[in-house]
């Protein structure tokens, strides 16, 4: 029973999604389109580390991204968490439309949003999540994060081929978008950023674009940006924070997205989260 009231929970929460969050960015030159508008559909145990989020906030009711860095913590974006009084995190699971045989659900009403976020300027757009319980099982794992050398060395993954996932919608004219899709990006040097963003802090942020097209929408966010080190293993680096606004073209715009650095925010991870940080 439990898990047929969660379900029904998030396809009302999907029913309502909204954009959360204020974007800043500067008129691009760029021609391209940017849209997970498009992207590829995501197989089932490709993203283990994935889950959805159902928030309840008051009337205002969505769906965010986030991602599994603890048996019981959940890694996401601040404006997904602000003033929120229930989560409900979905694992294992590609298509919240249809019964999937090894989704798991878990409830929250605990979180740590960093305590210096600004949603005027987009900076420290990070939170964890407290699961009531710990979760696991088929289909379900936690993804790594960057190494502290990777911190200190001041590492801008600039130039990476990264993935970014979610459940966001697929253009702009979208309403509701039930499976999860990804799609690869090219994380940009940070003083390109800036050329694009208008507020951009480029110790606390990344910024990444698809050439050829395909790139985040309104509902990915607080999902994981990962790349894939020389070891063969995924790292997390960064979490989706905001899109090109309405006025600029939103998702369809050929402008960078935004997301949270996450090398700047280790010890912190490790002090709110417990997660060991790799030297």
């Amino acid at each position: 029973m439990k898990t047929v009231i969660a379900f029904t929970f998030v396809l009302v929460l999907a029913a309502k999604a909204v954009d959360w969050h204020k974007n800043r960015l500067i008129q691009s030159s760029h021609t391209n389109s940017n849209r997970i508008i498009g992207g590829n559909l995501a197989p089932s145990g490709f993203l283990q580390f994935q889950v959805l989020i159902g928030v309840a906030r008051g009337l205002n009711n969505g769906i965010c991204g986030g991602s599994l860095i603890k048996e019981e913590k959940v890694l996401t974006a601040a404006h997904c968490c602000n003033k929120v009084t229930f989560f409900i995190v979905f694992l294992a699971t590609n298509n919240y439309g249809i019964e999937e045989p090894n989704r798991k659900n878990a409830t929250a009403t605990r979180y740590t949003m960093h305590e210096s976020y600004n949603n005027e300027t987009d900076e420290n757009d990070i939170c964890i999540i407290h699961l009531d319980e710990e979760v696991g099982g088929e289909g379900i794992a936690t993804i790594r994060l960057p190494s502290r050398t990777q911190a200190e060395q001041l590492e801008t993954f600039g130039g990476y081929s990264a993935t970014v996932s979610g459940w966001g919608y697929t253009s702009n004219s979208d309403t509701s978008n039930t499976l999860l899709r990804y799609t690869d990006v090219i994380v940009m040097d940070t003083n390109e950023c800036s050329n694009y963003i208008d507020i951009f802090t480029a110790r606390l942020m990344l910024c990444a674009n698809n050439p050829d097209g395909p790139g985040i929408c309104d509902g990915d966010s607080g999902s994981p940006l990962t790349i894939t080190e020389s070891d063969g293993v995924k790292t997390q680096v960064g979490i989706v924070s905001f899109v090109p606004p309405e006025t600029k073209g939103g998702c369809e715009s050929s402008l960078p997205g935004g997301y949270v650095r996450l090398t700047a925010y280790l010890q912190w991870i490790k002090d709110w989260a417990g997660v060991d940080i790799r030297p």
